[in-house]
């Protein structure tokens, strides 16, 4: 397979390795040697004829991770198609379960197999090969034949001759090959693009690299006789496995070079050496400067010397390097690696051979600081020794899944021991400065094995962490060895010397050197220059974090910026997150695919992205980009920003526009539910329609599906490629379960982010809105501009919001100071409903003061995790027993109407103040988990301090679920309690209706006796009104609280935040209008409050 398993390479030197009967491996070299798949295309001929290096197969996979390569590499194949690849004429997709494949119901006048996608592009499209017809590239048919008639060698006789077109693919094989008739081999063999020869009078297909190569592959040898009729026609026989012969007798050596089927010279001089190879189906790649559509919108070699070797030096050291030495009495030294050791390094070591593989876990970006890792060998025996160790430093996202292949040696006095405690521990440590971060502990499983190799995979957190069980292992004193910035570990016995943890900035076993190998122009002035690993090459010891408009090792490259423009302000404001998607079609590989995204943090109407890209004329063929706008994961929109044909190299710039009327429609949209419900091989037949129907109905540039992005061109058809989705998730980042993780590289990511649910928001999706509950973090936080207390730089949401809480705090305060004073009088106190009012009053002022202390704290970014839970906990506290002190004053005007004379005033204050404190103390019980899990957390990401209640249903679903069913019994009983008092109250008022009714005089007419009627209801309501008239307001506020709650339901409140701040505020106007509700519909409360007013008047008039 191309890599030594074997010490002595032995697995890699069998000969005719055809005979293992091995799967999935290319025969070459005349059928004599069977290479793997990885082996093909790997820039190292493995065959001595060269097959798998030829400029085809080199061609095929210059990119290996297109569906060509994989398939001829025998590779397992992605679940993907092109949409070139539908209604082509030749079934390339394996029939689904319904029998659909690519080339089911293709409508003839819809899929036309002459297009910009198929003409002159190496395929035969269209059966009779009529797309391949007059294209003028310098081939054999371009040669021989007229633009009307196809090369090929006669069936007959080998002889060439110019087939017309309608003979082509006409059931009758006209010509050696089957070339006129490909359905053949193109069906049995359809993800296999190069066996496309058809042996004669067989059902065999071969390879055209195999004809004329002297070796029978066909059973009638067609392959090697009229197919190579010059070979065999007279001339003397050359038939040697290494050459291949033209017909005018010149040969060429296939180890000199790969010459067959290069697809660019005649190496024969009447093309023998590019017979057959049309067959080969290359599909290049897309073309978008030969699509019919406008642009959018309209805009020096150094010689080697060669040095004599002298190979004595080479073997006498073995597996080390022979250097001269004076001090030597042999005049020379063996300079060993670690793992041997010996005058000549003819011994071996007993060593652990490790290999880490290193992935961060968390969301990430450039700025990760450089990680040390100590790896140490571990025995635990009676006391704990290290054995041996190395260091290496890991710069996160500098390599794509970066592997450390690390030696761990034993003391070469060590014997072998089946009782050995031996681990390997790994401790990482910030290398700025050095602090642990975490650490990883393997035990050994083998200790009889002299040599182990042990391959682990670690996963780094972005959140710092500690381990306790740690100190144990770290000596937290520092050796005198040691300098004071370093950490020591401990003392190395195969070394004779103490374990120091350098920072960067210092270098030696002691830590005592000075390291800074960065200079001014390191960066080239365009970035911050850190000290990396002092063991690399110099142009390596240091690492360059460039500056947002530059990028490369040295920050040499500028990147290519992309500016954007909003022309409404609602798809901003209705928007979390923006993805750009750059399309660069390529010609010899699959088009490059670019992602990039924006988390929307503030109101803005312009967007600046910076792209490490670059154009290449003779390579990319245009540009198409594209934006998409996501409110949630559920909801998202694309918008065609442009569409370039042909873009000149020297771009490095663009600005575009974000036009509603660019929006791309959705295939939900535009075709009906039949259509939708078919399978998808089907219904992606019926999307030419869409471009055909689109000029009679509506004018939009692009449609899309889950698979697909396609533009409409200017002939009404469809151009389709597919959307490259890094939907797929991040093994690192699973977005607390609440979204999906994309990033914007499927293989060596850079950036990732969290697309979340409706119901959650957050870098990692880590914050719930869901469950009945309304913050004022979650309806405004995100609008505030950080670091920031001017209110007049605030947003003008922040700005609305601060104003109206101030207003509404200093009228809340003025009521319930109104209303305290009203109650904390004698002559209002003669029942128990005077103190249930007066301590409401009291909360409610309370509850008034903290909400404007929140509004202070959030503006300047001044809450903690003690403000943050007391706040939040007594808003609760506060609010709830202001609902049900204020129910308990309905209970008892409902008793005071049922028993009339016989209530008690005296027991009715007593009972209240018996129940107040019960009441307070009942719901502070219920509203304790505000105080356990109200944290402030830190958005690493947003760069934001969230007041977030961190119980939620995934981490603890049965006290999340007992505390969701508390908030609703507290929030619904008091509610109860004022709809049934009023039904009571009216109900009483009837009572007494119904009663005087026998004092009406029988001969009244029917129609006076219900004016006299509604007369006397009026009295009696009225005669009430201060008793019905609180609990029935009451549960009427209740209402609008109950339909917000209940839509908002899984709602991004910040996207709606004067609604979302409406619906929160509503819950405060209960503790404000006691004034309202209660003192002035009663005479002895009004009263009691025109005393206070008057009193407060005549003592400032006195003052």
């Amino acid at each position: 397979d191309g890599y030594k398993d074997c010490s002595s390479g032995e697995d890699e030197y069998q000969n005719n390795t055809c005979l293992l009967n091995y799967s999935f491996r290319l025969k070459c070299d005349q059928g004599t040697r069977c290479i793997h798949s990885t082996a093909i295309a790997n820039k190292f001929k493995d065959c001595n004829d060269g097959m798998d290096e030829t400029y085809f197969i080199r061609r095929l996979c210059n990119w290996i991770y297109t569906d060509e390569c994989r398939s001829f590499r025998n590779e397992s194949r992605r679940f993907n198609f092109t949409f070139e690849q539908l209604c082509n004429g030749f079934t390339e997709i394996s029939s689904d379960l319904e029998g659909n494949t690519d080339e089911t119901d293709c409508r003839s006048d819809e899929w036309n197999c002459v297009n910009f996608h198929t003409k002159c592009d190496n395929i035969w499209n269209c059966p009779n090969g009529e797309d391949e017809l007059g294209c003028g590239k310098p081939n054999l048919a371009s040669r021989h034949c007229n633009k009307t008639t196809h090369f090929c060698l006669d069936i007959q006789n080998g002889l060439p001759i110019c087939l017309p077109l309608n003979k082509a693919n006409d059931g009758i094989i006209d010509c050696i090959g089957s070339i006129d008739e490909r359905s053949f081999c193109r069906s049995k063999y359809p993800y296999d693009y190069v066996l496309r020869y058809r042996c004669l009078n067989s059902d065999i297909c071969i390879s055209p690299f195999q004809i004329c190569d002297c070796h029978q592959d066909c059973p009638l040898n067609d392959d090697e006789t009229i197919a190579c009729r010059w070979m065999n026609n007279g001339q003397t026989s050359l038939c040697h496995k290494h050459d291949f012969r033209c017909r005018n007798g010149i040969v060429y050596n296939y180890t000199k070079g790969s010459f067959r089927c290069d697809g660019s010279l005649f190496h024969c001089k009447d093309g023998e050496d590019e017979l057959f190879c049309d067959l080969i189906e290359y599909h290049p790649g897309t073309r978008v400067n030969s699509l019919d559509m406008n642009n959018y919108p309209l805009q020096k070699q150094i010689k080697q010397q060669r040095s004599y070797i002298d190979h004595m030096i080479i073997w006498y050291c073995n597996r080390g390097l022979y250097v001269r030495s004076l001090e030597s009495t042999s005049g020379f030294v063996c300079l060993c690696p670690i793992y041997y050791y010996g005058d000549r390094c003819q011994y071996q070591r007993k060593r652990i051979t490790t290999i880490f593989h290193i992935e961060l876990t968390g969301s990430f970006n450039r700025n990760f600081p450089t990680m040390k890792f100590l790896v140490l060998l571990i025995r635990e025996n009676e006391k704990r020794i290290i054995l041996s160790h190395e260091q290496f430093l890991y710069t996160p996202l500098e390599y794509c899944s970066p592997k450390y292949i690390i030696h761990l040696v034993y003391p070469i006095n060590d014997s072998l021991s089946l009782y050995s405690n031996d681990s390997i521990e790994v401790l990482m440590f910030t290398s700025s400065i050095v602090e642990h971060h975490s650490t990883w502990i393997f035990k050994i499983p083998f200790h009889f094995l002299p040599v182990q190799h042990i391959v682990k995979r670690l996963f780094i957190s972005n959140i710092d962490t500690f381990d306790n069980s740690i100190e144990r292992i770290i000596n937290k004193k520092n050796s005198s060895s040691c300098s004071l910035d370093s950490f020591y570990i401990g003392y190395d016995i195969n070394l004779n010397r103490d374990i120091c943890v350098c920072p960067l900035n210092r270098i030696g076993s002691r830590c005592l050197i000075p390291f800074n190998p960065c200079t001014n122009w390191s960066c080239n002035y365009h970035g911050q220059c850190y000290p990396n690993d002092e063991r690399a090459h110099p142009n390596s010891q240091f690492r360059c974090i460039c500056d947002l408009e530059w990028y490369g090792k040295r920050c040499e490259n500028k990147k290519f910026r992309f500016d954007i423009s909003f022309t409404d302000s609602k798809m901003i404001s209705s928007s979390t997150i923006a993805l750009i998607h750059l399309i660069i079609p390529s010609t010899f590989r699959e088009e490059t695919y670019l992602t990039s995204f924006y988390r929307f943090h503030k109101e803005i109407l312009n967007l600046t992205f910076f792209l490490e890209l670059t154009f290449d004329s003779s390579d990319s063929s245009g540009l198409i980009s594209f934006i998409q706008l996501f409110k949630d994961l559920n909801h998202g929109s694309y918008y065609l920003l442009n569409f370039i044909t042909q873009v000149n190299e020297s771009l490095s710039e663009m600005n575009v526009i974000v036009d509603p009327k660019n929006r791309c429609r959705s295939v939900e949209e535009l075709l009906n539910k039949t259509i939708l419900s078919q399978p998808y091989l089907r219904r992606v037949k019926y999307y030419q329609q869409i471009c055909l129907k689109k000029k009679l109905i509506e004018k939009f540039q692009c449609f899309y599906d889950e698979q697909l992005m396609c533009l409409c061109d200017k002939t009404n058809h469809a151009y389709c490629f597919n959307i490259n989705s890094t939907y797929s998730g991040c093994p690192w980042n699973k977005c607390s379960e609440r979204g999906i993780c994309i990033k914007d590289h499927e293989l060596c990511p850079k950036n990732s982010f969290c697309l979340c649910n409706s119901c959650s928001y957050g870098s990692v999706c880590q914050f719930a809105t869901e469950d009945y509950m309304l913050s004022l973090d979650a309806i405004i936080g995100s609008h505030i501009k950080p670091k920031i207390t001017n209110l007049y730089y605030q947003t003008t949401t922040i700005q609305i919001t601060f104003i109206v809480i101030i207003i509404l705090g200093f009228i809340g305060i003025i009521l319930n100071i109104l209303s305290i004073g009203t109650f904390n009088n004698r002559t209002t106190q003669e029942v128990g409903s005077a103190f249930y009012l007066l301590t409401s009053a009291f909360l409610g002022l309370f509850t008034i003061i903290l909400l404007m202390c929140k509004m202070v704290l959030l503006l300047f970014d001044k809450q903690n995790n003690l403000s943050c839970s007391l706040i939040e906990f007594s808003f609760k506290w506060f609010l709830t027993s202001c609902e049900w002190l204020n129910s308990c004053v309905a209970i008892e005007r409902c008793t005071a109407l049922l028993y009339k004379t016989h209530f008690s005033r005296s027991k009715s204050k007593y009972i209240s103040k018996c129940l107040i404190p019960s009441v307070i103390i009942f719901v502070g019980i219920i509203s304790l988990p505000e105080i356990f899990f109200r944290r402030m957390i830190i958005d690493e990401e947003d760069k934001r301090n969230w007041c977030v209640f961190t119980l939620n249903n995934d981490s603890r679903p049965k006290i999340f679920q007992c505390y969701i069913a508390s908030n609703l019994f507290l929030f619904f009983v008091p509610i109860i309690i004022n709809l049934v008092s009023s039904i009571i109250i009216i109900r009483e008022t009837f009572k007494l209706k119904q009663r005087a009714k026998w004092n009406f005089n029988r001969n009244i007419n029917q129609a006076h006796q219900w004016s006299i009627r509604l007369i006397f209801i009026k009295k009696q309501i009225m005669k009430h009104k201060h008793i019905l008239l609180g609990p029935l307001l009451l549960a009427i506020l209740s209402f609008p609280r109950i339909l917000f709650l209940f839509t908002f339901v899984c709602k991004k409140l910040d996207h709606r935040p004067f609604l979302s701040l409406f619906a929160y505020l509503i819950g405060f106007i209960p503790s404000m209008t006691i004034l309202f509700l209660f003192i002035l519909p009663s005479t002895v409360y009004r009263l009691a409050l025109r005393s206070l007013i008057k009193r407060i008047f005549y003592n400032r008039i006195l003052n």
